[in-house]
């Protein structure tokens, strides 16, 4: 039977939609009444090419009254709007239900639809590869089970976007292009993920540098402060003696009683500032070969720069100072 023919044999179509069943539970008339308006409607949109709308009106039509004629057109405008697959399981569902309630004709032609639509359905058959031997494969959103995987899976023509994922690998998307009749072999492969080390504490992130470098900062900066507290009292201790010159004379021998405070001081201060000043000056020392100790390994290199002993040793100090330190 050709298609105009199956659209004029209305009247054995809305029987089927009304006609009641005594194992299931029938809807009442009033339902089955507005379900055969709904089959002409729907019968009247796909003749003037509404394939959606009709799609639309025979689903609601299937809710209420399912029947192999309903199924049939259900399938003929997935047919027509792209879905394929749809139309392939709607087929097969009217040629069922045909057989079952024994309508020759709709069971003629869902298995000439089925013939013609099957052989131009596109394929595609997903391998696992590399770092995919347990991935998670999602196609066009959902989810596939593994025994999906390796078997040939129909899909319509277009694209269609192929997400994979696993515990420590990258998450990878394919873009897959399904042709009319078309099979397609697709091997699933996952990179490993490459962790971010993280930098030492106290090092700035991308900067390459050890905790080396920012402690030989920290020892010049200390030593520069030295210096500056050597200066203050050297500044004092210049001072006293501006003091005791003025009021001693030039020979000193006629300082008064009450100048020995004074003369305390200046020498306390001169024992300050000449202590501070060389310690500064170890301090900028030290710091100084700890940064360039620091500068002769390799920005970014991630290592640090060979064991070396460093000795600083001063001398001239009231005490003697003797700095030594390994680095």
């Amino acid at each position: 039977m050709k298609r105009p023919a199956l659209l004029i044999a209305l009247g054995l179509a809305l029987a089927s939609v009304a006609a009641p069943r005594a194992e299931a539970e029938e809807p009442g008339k009033e339902a089955l009444a507005k379900a055969r308006e709904e089959f002409r409607r729907g019968l009247a949109l796909e003749v003037a090419k509404d394939y959606e709308g009709a799609l639309s009106v025979f689903k609601g039509v299937a809710l209420v009254k399912s029947s192999p004629q309903v199924r049939f057109h259900i399938g003929v405008c997935e047919e027509a709007v792209g879905d394929w697959v749809g139309a392939i399981a709607s087929y097969r569902l009217a040629l069922l239900e045909a057989k079952d309630s024994k309508v020759k004709d709709v069971e003629e032609e869902a298995q000439s639809a089925i013939a013609k639509l099957e052989p131009r359905i596109p394929k595609i058959t997903l391998h696992r590869g590399a770092g995919a031997g347990v991935a998670t494969v999602v196609l066009d959103g959902r989810e596939l089970g593994p025994a999906s995987v390796g078997a040939a899976i129909s899909v319509n023509p277009g694209p269609h976007s192929l997400e994979l994922s696993a515990p420590g690998h990258e998450k990878s998307l394919i873009e897959v292009v399904a042709k009319e009749g078309e099979s397609q072999e697709i091997a699933m492969t996952l990179k490993p993920r490459v962790e971010v080390v993280r930098p030492p504490l106290g090092v700035e992130e991308g900067d390459g540098r050890s905790p080396l470098f920012g402690t030989s900062l920290a020892v010049m900066s200390a030593g520069a402060a030295s210096l500056v507290v050597s200066g203050v009292f050297f500044g004092l201790k210049q001072s006293a003696v501006s003091d005791l010159d003025a009021a001693c004379g030039p020979d000193g021998q006629s300082c008064p009683p009450d100048l020995q405070e004074t003369y305390d001081n200046g020498s306390l201060y001169s024992t300050v500032s000449t202590a501070t000043f060389i310690g500064g000056l170890a301090a900028l020392g030290v710091g100084g070969t700890l940064l360039i100790v620091e500068l002769t390994v390799k920005p970014g290199s991630g290592g640090a720069a060979p064991a070396k002993e460093t000795a600083v040793h001063l001398r001239g100090a009231p005490t003697g100072l003797t700095l030594t330190g390994k680095f």
